[in-house]
């Protein structure tokens, strides 16, 4: 998927949450930081990304068999 799409302003977010969950190759991961250092402004929106944790919920539900 990445290797036909080119990062820009309207999906960067995407990059960077790859870049955080470890998907991105070499290829794009070095696109990504060329990105970066042309828009400095958004390092700390790529340090956000890099912080980010998701737990799973511990949700019972009573009566229900999965």
């Amino acid at each position: 998927m990445r290797d036909t799409m080119k990062i820009d302003l309207n999906n960067y977010e995407a990059f960077f949450l790859d870049f955080a969950e470890g998907r991105l190759d070499n290829s794009s991961t070095l696109e990504m930081l060329a990105f970066l250092r042309n828009h400095p402004e958004l390092k700390a929106e790529l340090e956000n990304f890099s912080n980010l944790r998701i737990e799973p919920l511990d949700e019972k539900f009573p009566g229900r068999i999965f």
